[in-house]
């Protein structure tokens, strides 16, 4: 009896350790078999994001080239006047009328004898002063000048400098440069600026004055180019905005303690106008208009 159960033992025991043990192997081997293929998954993923990667890398994304708006051309559909006197041709505006046009010799009207061909364009605008229009006077040649006074002289070579360099020379002064045609005198004006036409041909500057007698609140938008030989200048007259004000406030008034201030206070003011002022008529229209008729000019 015993001995039965020792044998009986004995063979549960070699059971349990036979079960025990395949147990153990089988749950090591399943393991082992789960780890490989979570290595597999982790080095296929591995694979597939290096792929991904190496092409998001390669993938040249093309940006297209920015488009440029087309230039307008201003003077699109604007007339052609041609001087051929003088072989001399701009652009202007359909709302423009060519109300004159002459030659004139020896002008003793102006301060400055000089042979000259004058135009008149007319923008239908009346004020106090009358018809507000567009003047040029073309002057044959730079000699066609009285010579005889220096400020005459220097005026010339004041703009020829601006010529050869293309800028406003080193010197000259906003009321230094005064060339016909000026009614009486300037007044007061504005920095120079300068301009020149589209091929470079013709350099010069433009200003706005105060041109006149009694101090007037007459407003000049005057531009004057150069070749280097021959002259040419466009002025657009018009009144002041601001007429009315300053004759209101005694500007003419001969109490000289009464209008001297107001006249240094206009003097004050056109000097400050430039090309983008938005008060002055006149400034709006040379913006508008004036100052791509002196660029199409050849």
């Amino acid at each position: 009896m015993k001995r039965i159960w020792i044998v009986l033992i004995t063979v549960v025991t070699t059971a349990g350790l036979v079960g025990g043990g395949t147990y153990y192997f089988i749950n090591k081997k399943t393991n082992q078999d789960k780890a490989t293929l979570q290595k597999q998954i982790d080095d296929l993923t591995k694979t597939v994001v290096a792929s991904t990667a190496d092409t998001t890398t390669e993938t040249t994304t093309v940006t297209p080239a920015p488009t440029t708006a087309p230039v307008v051309d201003p003077t699109i559909g604007w007339k052609n006047f041609t001087d051929n006197t003088h072989s001399l041709s701009f652009k202007y505006p359909t709302t423009l009328t060519v109300k004159s046009s002459e030659d004139l010799k020896a002008n003793d009207e102006e301060m400055v004898y000089v042979n000259q061909s004058v135009t008149v364009l007319d923008n239908g605008k009346v004020e106090a002063n009358g018809s507000v229009g567009l003047t040029y006077t073309y002057m044959t040649n730079i000699a066609d000048y009285d010579k005889t006074a220096e400020a005459f002289t220097k005026d010339i070579n004041e703009l020829l400098s601006v010529y050869d360099n293309k800028k406003v020379g080193v010197g000259t002064g906003a009321e230094k440069i005064w060339l016909p045609s000026s009614n009486a005198s300037i007044m007061a004006s504005s920095e120079l600026e300068y301009i020149e036409t589209a091929d470079g041909v013709f350099r010069g500057i433009v200003y706005f004055a105060n041109i006149g007698q009694s101090y007037s609140t007459g407003l000049d938008c005057m531009i004057v180019m150069t070749n280097g030989k021959k002259i040419f200048q466009l002025h657009a007259i018009g009144s002041s905005i601001k007429s009315d004000f300053y004759k209101n406030k005694g500007m003419f008034s001969e109490d000289t303690a009464v209008s001297e201030p107001v006249i240094q206070e206009f003097l004050t003011y056109v000097k400050a106008l430039t090309s983008k002022s938005v008060d002055e008529t006149v400034i709006k229209d040379y913006n508008d208009i004036y100052k791509n008729i002196a660029l199409s000019l050849k």
